[in-house]
């Protein structure tokens, strides 16, 4: 099968001129044409940004923003810890980075 697909033209130099994956969706106009449009860039990729990997999540500081960020996500049905412990224990770890890093 073959689909005609629509890509608008910025979007098009933006994957051609990057060298990496672009996220985007796909509108099915008809059964034979497709549209597609790119997402916009997630903050979190401009420059200045520090991350740091948790276990179950990450922590990310942007000091030109003034913002810092906090992720975890957890199976409860992992039995090496506790949810609530593992929460404390990764807060601890992010917190001193987030002070290393400069935030206050």
């Amino acid at each position: 099968m073959e689909i005609k697909m629509i890509i608008p033209d910025k979007d098009y130099e933006r994957m051609i001129v990057s060298n990496k994956r672009l996220r985007g969706s796909f509108l099915l106009v008809t059964p034979m044409l497709a549209e597609c449009h790119l997402f916009c860039e997630s903050e979190r990729h401009r420059a200045g940004a520090r991350f740091v990997k948790l276990p179950h999540g990450k922590a990310s500081l942007n000091p030109q923003e003034q913002k810092a960020r906090v992720t975890m996500l957890f199976d409860l049905r992992e039995t090496e810890l506790s949810a609530s412990k593992q929460v404390k224990v990764e807060a601890d770890v992010a917190s001193k980075f987030l002070e290393d890093n400069g935030a206050k």
